[in-house]
């Protein structure tokens, strides 16, 4: 088919799926599910009354949203019940002789929240009962790869694509739909492809239609939408495939190089999504802000908030929270620019805000990867730690490779504490951790002006790279090259000194010289810290559930720091004098602002768990004594990830329940 003649059928198909994305699309889905009865609850006088507690969960609901009944009919005859909330008639299902049916009621009646609601079901039969009762943002969901919702047709639980991205997605979608295709595909290629188009034609029809031919309108994420696009596309991509595969064998060395260390990669990746997923599907109904983990003090006071009530409305609020939730409101104003003349509000909506927004380089990446989109922001934090976690597990695969040892040895991603939780919080440790690996891989083969560049990024998510930035630019001195050590050094730490003299300006009036050198006390004498964490877990003074983990993470640290001592007795280079460096902070880290919760130890010592992973790829070949206690230490710190850390459970049966 010419060009001219796939012009028409080109605009068709990116038209038909642009309008699906603006009309039926969603960026971000908030999904909001309170199963009230899970048993089977008789009726009491005709009746079943259910009082519900109008905060937490259910608060989040906003009218239309979905109720759904399970009513099983003990009589002979079909019977017509009656459901209503607060005095307001819900719907009237009616269920068939001798029967448990499901019944789809939509609530439009007003949903005030921190109240309590009250629940009626009614009937006047002798026997009858009411086996299930949900409220829900949805009726059904499909939440694979193929990610829809059906809702009733006048809700909006979801942020909607922008026009911007409305308009980019038909672009691209056009762009693909005009590639040359070939004359023919093979005969089991073209079968597929005429079955899944044909489903796709009839799913997009259903889409369209089901709000004007029912009660029920169905919504898909843009993620969905661009894989049926890709699918539709299948003639131009097997053509594009089968040019790029050419390539590839034309120059089979030079991608063979590249890609095991991406194949290793994307098996680290693979374990990672399926914890997260898991964990977004099973305990955040969907809702990527569970991992941001916002504590109601500070959202109750954050001014972006306030100001964006509808905000709140899409957020999974805890009571406690964490550090991610600081990253998120910062994304609201990456430039500080909205508080400038009134710098208190700043503390608003964070503990120390100098600290805080000195580690701009993730708000800056979050703001840019979500195109400024607060609808995006939490969902953008958790993808962009995966993507650093690939990159990461990447840049150790290929440094084994150029000291000629196995490429698996990348898979030690999988076994570093502070990557687990990172993810876990949306906390940027893994992106500091892979701009770190890459810089050290491009001054190791005498790019500097690169590794310059990559440092400077690594500082500006995490500062505590600035004793990796000072061993390798004094190892350039040493060595004579004194002019592209300065200039490397210079690189890295001028955009972050820069930074800290813009943020120390703009708090000057509310945090005075410390706005410009804030830094927590975190260092004290070396194994201190451990004693006292021990000496409260003993006493009984400690989080419960933390216990283990705070037995074992110091035992993990002292291994890591005898490891550290041990590769730099053998052979000095920046990367053993590092690795040393590192574990002596890890291990002289103290207990105040530190060990009090060891999600803490596991997120700053992320260094030496990195630069050990290098070590072990050099120095696993020397002897069979140095591989044994490489392996014995990436086997405990396998242990402490998967048995005893925090989360160790969910992460190990969310493993098993994929490979079983």
């Amino acid at each position: 088919m010419k060009r001219a003649d796939r012009l028409p059928l080109a605009i068709a198909l990116a038209s038909a799926l642009a309008f699906v994305l603006a009309t039926r699309g969603f960026d971000e889905f908030y999904a909001v599910r309170s199963k009230v009865v899970t048993g089977v609850v008789p009726a009491t006088k005709d009746q079943v009354r259910l009082s519900i507690d109008g905060r937490g969960t259910v608060a989040r609901l906003q009218p239309p949203f979905a109720l759904i009944a399970r009513l099983g009919n003990g009589t002979a005859d079909r019977q017509l019940f009656r459901v209503s909330i607060d005095g307001q008639t819900v719907c009237q299902p009616e269920v068939a002789a001798h029967t448990v049916a499901r019944a789809d009621c939509t609530v439009t009646s007003a949903w005030p929240s921190g109240g309590t609601h009250t629940v009626v079901v009614e009937n006047t039969a002798a026997s009858w009962s009411l086996q299930y009762l949900e409220l829900s943002s949805h009726y059904y969901a499909s939440s694979g790869l193929e990610q829809g919702f059906v809702i009733p047709k006048a809700s909006t639980p979801f942020s909607r694509p922008s026009v911007v991205d409305v308009i980019v997605f038909w672009l691209a979608s056009f762009g693909l739909y005009l590639v040359p295709v070939p004359g023919r595909l093979p005969r089991v290629v073209k079968g597929l492809y005429v079955t899944a188009a044909s489903i796709l034609g009839l799913l997009l029809a259903a889409i369209v239609l089901a709000p004007w031919v029912s009660p029920y309108s169905i919504v898909v994420s843009w993620a969905t939408l661009v894989q049926w696009a890709v699918v539709l596309a299948t003639p131009a991509l097997w053509r594009i495939g089968g040019l790029a595969l050419s390539r590839v064998r034309a120059r089979r060395r030079e991608w063979a190089a590249l890609a095991r260390p991406a194949i290793v990669a994307a098996l680290v990746l693979l374990v990672f999504g399926d914890v997260m997923r898991a964990r977004l599907h099973g305990t955040y109904l969907g809702n990527y802000s569970g991992f941001v983990q916002i504590g109601r003090v500070f959202v109750d006071k954050s001014p972006f908030i306030a100001h964006q009530p509808d905000v709140l409305l899409t957020l999974v609020v805890m009571e406690g929270g964490y550090d991610g939730q600081f990253m998120y409101y910062a994304a609201y104003d990456p430039l500080m620019r909205a508080y400038r003349a009134n710098s208190p509000r700043f503390d608003g909506m964070m503990d120390t805000p100098p600290y805080r927004f000195g580690r701009i380089g993730y708000v800056w990446l979050t703001w840019l990867a979500s195109l400024g989109d607060w609808h995006r922001f939490p969902k953008t934090m958790v993808w962009l730690d995966l993507a650093a976690i690939f990159a990461a597990a990447f840049a150790m695969s290929v440094a084994a490779r150029d000291v000629s040892a196995n490429v698996l040895w990348g898979l030690v991603a999988l076994l570093i504490p502070a990557f687990w939780q990172s993810m876990e919080t949306a906390l940027p440790e893994p992106i500091a951790a892979a701009f770190l690996l890459l810089a050290y891989l491009a001054w190791r083969q005498g790019g500097w002006v690169r590794a310059g560049l990559l440092l400077a990024a690594s500082l500006l998510v995490r500062e505590t790279g600035l004793v990796f930035v000072a061993i390798l630019a004094a190892t350039m001195f040493v060595r004579g090259e004194r002019r592209q050590s300065l200039t490397m050094a210079t690189i890295a730490i001028a955009p972050f000194a820069l930074w800290h003299l813009y943020v120390g300006w703009g708090l000057f009036p509310n945090w005075g010289w410390q706005g410009f050198f804030f830094k927590p006390e975190l260092l004290g004498v070396p194994f201190v810290g451990f004693v006292q964490l021990w000496s409260h877990v003993r006493a009984g003074q400690y989080e419960m559930d933390l216990a283990r983990a705070a037995t074992w993470l110091p035992v993990l640290l002292t291994s890591a720091w005898l490891f550290a001592v041990a590769v730099l007795v053998k052979r000095r280079t920046p990367l053993t004098i590092a690795a040393a460096a590192y574990a002596t902070i890890a291990v002289s880290l103290n207990y105040t602002m530190v060990w009090v919760h060891t999600r803490n130890g596991e997120r700053v010592t992320y260094e030496v768990f990195i630069l050990l992973a290098l070590c072990s790829a050099e120095f696993a070949s020397r002897s069979r004594l140095w591989r044994a206690g490489i392996i014995a230490f990436w086997a405990l710190s396998g242990f402490y990830v998967f048995w005893v850390g925090f989360d160790a459970w969910f992460f190990r049966e969310t493993l098993l329940s994929a490979i079983w």
